[in-house]
């Protein structure tokens, strides 16, 4: 068992071997969750998660998921992020004016903005002669389809600072869903 506090905010973490497979079991709660001597309650049990034996990355992702959306204030992570641009500021600017040019595909990737440790990219396109995002899995799955919006083309770094905003936000609640899916938060006493 493993804890983790910081004032009052508290996770407890189980890993053991189920008792009834070779299945890695994974139990998440709080203080209240456990007795005197850290046995884990009848609601943590219930809400228990169970991945193949030799599966250890997913049991440590969904771990990891957990501590980082409950600590998230608390924690400092070093980030890697890459920004890329396919067309030049004004070139972009041109397409968002409505100009014409005519090395644009229909649907093109003009600027690409990568968090590498999340693993997700936001991407602006030009689809349908508007301006607008689309969000990606570098293990190359499209998470969202094409939104269009208004993007900040003051610069190039008014623009990587724009779809930085956006894909942070975006993975915050990629984050939030994945724990409320899961539902380990809602059902028990976790402090957040």
């Amino acid at each position: 068992m493993l804890d983790i506090f910081e004032k009052d905010t508290s996770l407890c973490i189980w890993v053991c071997e189920c008792r009834n497979s070779d299945q890695i079991m994974v139990l998440l709660g709080s203080e209240e969750n456990r007795d005197i001597n850290n046995n884990f309650d009848d609601i943590t049990y219930d809400n228990a998660k169970y991945f193949n034996s030799n599966d250890y990355d997913s049991a440590i992702d969904h771990v990891y998921k957990y501590i980082r959306y409950i600590f998230k204030n608390q924690m400092h992570i070093n980030k890697h992020y890459k920004f890329d641009t396919y067309k030049s500021i004004d070139d972009i600017k041109r397409l968002q004016n409505g100009e014409d040019i005519h090395d644009i595909k229909i649907y093109y990737e003009l600027a690409s903005y990568c968090d590498i440790n999340e693993r997700y990219s936001c991407d602006l396109a030009f689809k349908d002669n508007k301006l607008g995002i689309k969000f990606q899995n570098l293990d190359n799955y499209y998470v969202s389809d094409f939104i269009e919006c208004d993007i900040n083309l003051t610069d190039e770094v008014s623009l990587m600072l724009d779809m930085k905003q956006r894909l942070d936000k975006f993975i915050d609640d990629e984050l939030a869903y994945y724990i409320e899916m899961n539902g380990v938060i809602k059902s028990q006493n976790i402090n957040i």
